[in-house]
């Protein structure tokens, strides 16, 4: 009985909190549900974590996970084919649509959808990244984890029907957690989230943003301890020189950054010709034959990269497994294996880094040899993922955090700017992730103004001084009408759906013009009448903009669902002032 009386009181107020949530000064609101969302976030990273880690103890013979090394030649051959052969399988089960997976996933929703996710897509990402990773592909789990944790922020609004610009908020509040809980470094997670998915930075973004990869992180760091994944000692009082060495790697990581993208770019653009079960199984044979050669070049290879952070390798085993992890990682991720790119950038920039430091090292002069060997991998890594990305905060933020040493920030500034500049000015390379998707047909360029307009829901400027009424109103009614001060009047079809809009101050001004009126027609008063248009109330600016050029309306009403409650009505002239 009582939650039969409390249940209206509960709609009404959860209501309330939509329409707030409409307004980008929400923040306390969005910031509660930011947390939510980082915490759930950081629960799917680990659980994912956790059974990649279980299932590779128990799959390789060492033991240990990622130890690829340890298998025989025949199954280095055997494994990457029959993941690639049950990878086939699964994705030819679900329509086309549901084989969308990764970060690219995430940008054709935020661009095309409102960052509305389908549940599917999720659990065909986290299962297939996990078959490609079991399974020796070169290929990371980053890019899994950032899909898992945007749609974990889009689970939340859309389970509590949320505005559409706050729909986005919550889906960078996942990716910035799934970063942090990822690698230990929110920071970077909030860079990331900013920067790469959301391509702007705002104040209000910036706050839920921040909670949602600190409660991420921490949530991940509670359940797995706080370790690195990146073991490395630095000499803090010589990371500071040998400026012109990070510069050359810069340049160096910014030619090898442009032909990755380059390659990947035509090889996905080739095999998009043919089907997926087909590409999968090319994969999967071409993988087996490189992990047959390199077996270093197998699966995520963090320990490899430990190894060249730490010096262990030799100048030649360090170039055939460059070479073989560059070769590797274009195979699966240009012919669709689902997993992430952030991984195998990590890989190719911390070998390309120790190979340059070996190389120096081989020679007789002391002007090449680097004060801080340990270094120049640690930021091959930022620099190859800044440079692939155009994400230069990012990858500062990343080394930095990775490395725990705050005397490296000027050489790594150095060398992921000479990396992007190269990549980016001498080569004219984009961001990969949007290179890839013009190489799918869709448009990610945004403007300023449009993106401003994603941020603002429609609801939070909408008009709510209105009152329904048909096409007829007798004299009487009329004025019982404009008693309750209206600004506009809604002139309703037979069904009771608004068709156009009218001023109030237009009726008025008709009565006092004829006194002996006793019925009047709407249509047929002068004054000016806006053609209406219906659309959600979760919509932002940019889709009621979308909304009134596609019908050529000139005003919106607002309501959850067709011939639903009307919330409110908006105006074109009322959006352009929103930002101008």
């Amino acid at each position: 009985m009582i939650l039969t009386r409390l249940k209206p009181f509960l709609l009404h107020w959860l209501d309330h909190l939509r329409l707030r949530l409409a307004s980008p000064e929400a923040i306390l609101l969005l910031s509660l549900l930011a947390v939510l969302t980082g915490l759930l976030t950081g629960l799917v990273i680990v659980l994912f974590r956790f059974l990649l880690d279980f299932a590779q103890m128990h799959l390789l013979p060492g033991g240990v996970p990622d130890d690829y090394e340890s298998l025989t030649d025949l199954y280095r051959i055997f494994l990457p084919l029959a993941a690639a052969g049950l990878l086939a399988v699964l994705f030819q089960l679900v329509a086309h649509r549901y084989r969308q997976v990764g970060i690219l996933h995430v940008f054709e929703c935020l661009q095309y959808h409102q960052g509305r996710m389908p549940w599917i897509n999720m659990v065909m990402q986290f299962l297939g990244a996990g078959i490609a990773i079991l399974g020796g592909h070169s290929v990371g789990r980053e890019g899994p984890g950032i899909h898992m944790g945007a749609y974990g922020g889009s689970w939340v609004a859309q389970r509590l029907q949320l505005p559409n610009n706050s729909t986005r908020t919550l889906v960078a509040c996942g990716t910035a957690a799934a970063i942090g809980a990822s690698f230990n470094t929110p920071l970077a997670g909030i860079i990331f989230a900013m920067e790469v998915i959301m391509q702007q930075y705002t104040a209000q973004g910036f706050v839920p943003v921040i909670l949602a990869a600190v409660s991420g992180t921490y949530l991940a760091q509670s359940i797995l301890g706080k370790e690195s994944f990146f073991v490395v000692a630095l000499d803090g009082a010589n990371t500071g020189y040998d400026w012109w060495l990070a510069v050359l790697l810069g340049i160096g990581i910014g030619i090898l950054s442009a032909a990755f993208n380059f390659l990947l770019i035509h090889l996905t653009r080739l095999g998009m010709r043919y089907p997926l079960w087909q590409r999968f199984v090319l994969a999967g044979l071409l993988m087996g034959l490189i992990g047959w050669w390199v077996p270093a070049s197998m699966g995520i290879g963090y320990d490899t990269v430990n190894d060249a952070l730490n010096g262990r390798l030799l100048l030649d085993t360090l170039v055939v497994i460059l070479l073989a992890k560059v070769v590797a990682s274009i195979v699966c991720l240009g012919l669709g294996i689902p997993g992430g790119v952030i991984g195998p950038l990590m890989f190719i920039g911390a070998t390309a880094g120790s190979a340059l430091v070996t190389l120096s090292l081989y020679t007789d002069s002391a002007f090449l040899i680097p004060a801080e060997p340990k270094l120049y991998p640690l930021i091959g890594m930022g620099a190859m993922f800044s440079a692939t990305l155009q994400a230069p905060l990012a990858g500062l933020t990343a080394t930095m955090e990775m490395a725990g040493n705050a005397n490296i920030i000027l050489p790594a500034m150095l060398a992921i700017v000479s990396a992007n500049l190269t990549s980016k000015v001498i080569f004219q390379h984009d961001s990969l992730f949007s290179s890839l998707l013009q190489a799918r047909g869709l448009d990610h360029s945004t403007s300023m103004v449009m993106q401003r307009l994603r941020m603002i829901g429609a609801a939070s400027i909408m008009n709510r001084s209105f009152a329904l009424c048909g096409h007829t109103l007798s004299r009487a009614s009329s004025k019982a009408l404009l008693s309750h001060g209206p600004q506009w009047l809604l002139i309703t079809s037979p069904d009771r759906q608004p068709q156009e809009m009218v001023r109030s101050l237009d009726l008025q001004g008709f009565l006092e013009t004829h006194p002996d009126a006793d019925s009047i027609v709407l249509r047929d008063i002068p004054g000016k009448r806006l053609q209406m248009v219906a659309l959600s109330v979760r919509a932002s600016l940019q889709e009621a903009l979308d909304a009134l050029n596609r019908s050529g309306g000139e005003a919106l009403y607002l309501q959850r669902e067709e011939g639903g409650h009307i919330y409110g009505v908006i105006t074109r002239e009322r959006i352009e002032k929103a930002y101008l």
